[in-house]
């Protein structure tokens, strides 16, 4: 067997030259008697992988270097798990609800389409996560766009704050996404926050809502933090529907309504300071 080992195979190479590089490895890989071992810290080389259990990370618990990974047949199950939840939650929504026999067939259509949203979603922003200490989770852009403006603006409450290096801020487009992302990022080793928006538990959001807390219970995430009815409403703004993150950055940059400076939005910058600092 030829063994091509490689340290950081991503220096001086363009970010579209990563992938392709990435992609000739993998070529490689599958050769008879051949096998590519590399080490890296760029996205590139873990975006849209087609199998997690080629993942192996590498971290530091205290003084001791652990290596966490996970199996294919444990992603099959996440998948599993996540379709009968999304099954389960849409039915709520339904007039005429579904008998258990087509609950897990369409938990199974799900199930089978999540292994390529797996995929197809790991691009090279949430592909960080796998190479940061921490994760929180939000469901869209509003929400990243709130971390835009605490991590990133100098009015942000942690602009000068070094530790949120060690964070990766990911969108799931949706809560309906929370639980496969932090099922599988918890096999990594990899702490995770939720922040979400309650939706007045309406419907299947009363299920899914459920279902975080339940993973915070079960120790899969170490906290979430629900905002109700929604994000925009909780800090006193109102929510634009055109294009909802731009001008909720805005407000925030303006302080509208000195929405910064309110009950809730010291609650938020509390949340966040835990997650930094544990």
């Amino acid at each position: 067997c030829t063994f091509y080992i490689i340290e950081e195979p991503e220096l001086f190479l363009h970010p579209n030259h990563q992938t392709y590089f990435r992609n000739k490895l993998k070529e490689i890989s599958i050769l008879a008697e051949s096998q590519v071992i590399l080490t890296s810290h760029s996205p590139y080389f873990i975006n849209n992988i087609e199998s997690y259990s080629q993942i192996k990370r590498v971290y530091m618990d205290g003084v001791i270097s652990k290596v966490a990974q996970i199996t294919d047949d444990e992603v099959s199950h996440i998948c599993n798990e996540n379709g009968r939840l999304m099954a389960e939650a849409k039915n709520e929504c339904r007039a005429s609800k579904l008998t258990e026999v087509d609950i897990i067939k369409e938990a199974e259509n799900i199930a089978k389409l999540d292994h390529l949203r797996y995929l197809l979603w790991i691009d090279p922003t949430r592909a960080n996560a796998f190479l940061s200490q921490k994760v929180i989770l939000v469901e869209g852009p509003t929400e990243k766009a709130l971390f835009a403006f605490l991590f990133n603006n100098p009015l942000g409450a942690f602009y000068d704050e070094s530790k949120t290096a060690k964070i990766t801020i990911v969108d799931t487009v949706g809560k309906y996404h929370f639980f496969k992302f932090a099922k599988l990022l918890n096999k990594f080793g990899i702490k995770v926050w939720c922040i979400y928006d309650g939706d007045k538990d309406a419907n299947s959001h009363r299920v899914l809502n459920g279902n975080i807390e339940k993973l915070k219970n079960d120790g899969v995430i170490q906290d979430c933090m629900k905002f109700d009815p929604s994000l925009e409403e909780c800090i006193g703004v109102t929510k634009d529907h055109n294009a909802p993150d731009i001008e909720f950055y805005v407000k925030l940059e303006q302080n509208t309504n000195k929405c910064t400076e309110c009950e809730n939005y010291v609650k938020i910058i509390n949340f966040v300071k835990q997650a930094i600092d544990l």
